[in-house]
């Protein structure tokens, strides 16, 4: 029974922290819009694959990005605003079984060295590929 408590209390703690650590790294992220704005695009931009292999990730910001969920949603969500930005602006579709990865394997990698830097870069371009109307609209870095 006692480590039966002793175990709970122990998960309590670490998904407190956890969840701390995402707001933190995140600030005003709410998780939840995340979700609703990958689903909004879904319809027309379901197919389009994450950027990040997290089985095979090659570089630190790579790795960084795959252990955090809430980074991980975000880069799902940039991708596929950034698709639909290309296909907006452009009036031409994309391939979106490849689409362009730039942002986060050149981008990222080169100017991000912490879980703050990606996430606010994350919001900033998510928010121009979708004209400002992001789960992040209104926010601050």
């Amino acid at each position: 029974m006692r480590t039966a408590l002793l175990a709970s209390l122990l998960i309590l703690l670490l998904t407190g922290v956890a969840r701390r650590a995402l707001a933190v790294d995140c600030p005003n992220v709410d998780v939840d819009k995340v979700k609703r704005a990958i689903g909004d695009l879904s319809d027309f931009y379901g197919d389009v694959p994450s950027c990040l292999d997290c089985q095979r990730q090659s570089k630190p910001i790579e790795r960084l990005i795959c252990q955090n969920s809430g980074l991980r949603l975000m880069e799902i969500l940039d991708t596929k605003a950034a698709v639909y930005a290309y296909e907006n602006a452009t009036k031409t579709q994309m391939v979106h079984s490849k689409p362009d990865c730039s942002f986060i394997r050149k981008q990222l990698s080169n100017n991000c060295a912490d879980a703050v830097c990606v996430c606010a870069n994350l919001k900033e371009h998510t928010n121009d590929s979708r004209g400002g109307e992001s789960p992040y609209s209104g926010e601050t870095r």
